[in-house]
């Protein structure tokens, strides 16, 4: 695993990658059920066309790329789980391939097989390219700039700017995130490139996208806040949970086994910056740990800034990571390939640890919850969604919660309108509950774990004079709770 010294690489390896990635992200696609997120983006993209162009120009810019394609998508195949997955699930494949590109090009194919291996077999990586978000679609892009910002550096041809400034501005529309990726290639230029044509270029490309993604960065202005104030707030455990999610979610070994190998890559270019100086000598190591670093540490500041620490907000820095883990065996193996062979089996078998975690994990059971009050409910039930926009699940798992035999919704209403998402803080209150008290003889209400427990327990308080509790059903982090009159 050496730098630019490998023989031509099998036409079977970029494959053999991509298919295991479409093969890891098809395991298990279609047996969870939607989480909330994912319900919203389903039901952003089957809005009516004219009020989906308002959702997008008005509330949700952010990811809007993303909710354009799957409008699409769901258009072909219908918003079933497994398929409204699936197109994260071929993004995913494709940064795998862009990754393997990008890792052959700065340090040879063998390199970059194994930063498409890890990368592939990253349990975080998966999580992402099984839900239906724009996570994958940003890393992708992410991937794709950073091929295009080496390829417009190495051969100055404009094909490979205009390719730079596209898929950083698409980047930016999958996710604003992605607005921290140049930041690294900012570094990665100062340490390996001394022409000033290159940096000519560079701010040119910049202006650029600057000027494509005013729309996305005016809704992000007028909507600052309003989705964030429901976040706990931020600890050395959230941010250290971050990381270890990043590295693969198997474990503190594999967490250390991960960032070990980084610090190794980046004593290497901390090496080649003593001896040559920054130059030309540097620019792969330069590329891949500018590429990963420093948009790692300009998302986890704004993060911690605006008390929104989450695991996938880092999801667009996973293609840059593979590399520099892989540049960390290619390091360690120097000489001694037997040693760099042994680590990468032992970092797989930790990887596989983390999948299988995945696997065997759901986020929230709400097919579960609807399916239950559906099957054990009678007609005259009143149906409480303690969050009121949950309503996307329900309505995803029960199209007409209104209406019908059976369990009928009582709050929201529906003339309840989902966006734009969280204008404020409502949940179903004492007074919700003393009106379906008043009218209906059994209640089930419907809960999240992230409820206010607080506020969740005035409205138990409001239902204990007329009606006791006489079921729970606890699912994958959603609560069924039944009430019938005393």
């Amino acid at each position: 695993m050496s730098h630019r010294t490998d023989p031509v690489a099998p036409r079977w390896v970029p494959w053999s990658l991509v298919s295991l990635t479409a093969v890891l992200g098809a395991v298990r696609i279609g047996t969870k059920s939607l989480w909330f997120d994912e319900a919203i983006a389903v039901a952003i993209a089957r809005q009516p066309t004219g009020r989906f162009v308002h959702v997008l120009w008005n509330d949700e810019a952010n990811m809007s790329l993303y909710y354009t394609l799957l409008r699409a998508w769901v258009a072909v195949g219908g918003d079933g789980e497994a398929w409204v997955r699936s197109m994260s699930v071929l993004t995913a494949a494709a940064a795998v391939w862009v990754t393997y590109r990008l890792g052959a090009r700065l340090f040879g194919w063998v390199t970059g097989a194994v930063g498409g291996l890890v990368l592939s077999a990253n349990a975080f990586f998966v999580q992402f390219a099984q839900e239906a978000r724009s996570y994958m679609l940003t890393a992708l892009m992410a991937a794709v700039a950073t091929l295009a910002f080496v390829r417009g550096n190495e051969a100055p041809r404009r094909a490979w700017w205009g390719l730079y400034v596209g898929a950083v501005t698409a980047g930016v529309y999958a996710h604003l995130f992605a607005l921290a990726v140049p930041s690294g290639h900012a570094v990665a230029l100062w340490l390996g490139r001394r022409d000033r044509g290159a940096w000519r270029r560079f701010g040119l490309a910049l202006v650029a996208v600057a000027v494509l993604v005013l729309p996305a960065l005016r809704v992000a202005w007028v909507r600052r806040g309003t989705q964030v104030w429901w976040n706990p707030p931020v600890t050395l455990d959230s941010i250290r949970g971050v990381f270890a999610a990043s590295a693969g979610g198997g474990g503190p070994a594999l967490a250390v086994a991960v960032y070990a190998l980084v610090v190794v890559a980046a004593l290497d270019l901390a090496g080649r910056l003593r001896r040559h100086g920054r130059g030309a000598q540097v620019w792969p190591w330069a590329v891949a740990l500018g590429g990963y670093a420093v948009p790692t540490a300009a998302i986890l500041a704004v993060s911690v800034a605006q008390r929104i620490v989450q695991i996938r907000y880092f999801s667009v820095t996973l293609p840059a990571l593979a590399v520099v883990v892989a540049l960390g065996l290619a390091r360690l193996g120097a000489g001694r390939r037997h040693l760099g062979t042994v680590a990468l089996v032992v970092l797989l078998v930790l990887q596989a640890r983390g999948l299988y975690r995945w696997y065997t994990f759901s986020k929230e059971d709400w097919r579960g919850a609807v399916a239950a009050v559906s099957a054990d409910g009678r007609d005259g039930d009143a149906v409480v969604l303690f969050d009121p926009y949950r309503l996307a699940l329900v309505e995803y798992h029960r199209p007409d919660p209104w209406g019908g035999p059976g369990p009928r919704l009582v709050y929201p209403g529906p003339r309840f309108e989902l966006f734009p998402l969280y204008r404020d803080d409502r949940v179903a209150g004492p007074a919700t509950a003393r009106r379906a008290a008043r009218t209906h003889d059994r209640i089930w209400v419907l809960i999240s774990e992230a409820d206010d427990p607080q506020r969740l327990e005035r409205l138990r308080a409001a239902l204990r004079p007329t009606h006791r509790r006489a079921e729970v059903l606890e699912l994958f982090r959603v609560r069924v709770e039944r009430y019938d009159r005393r």
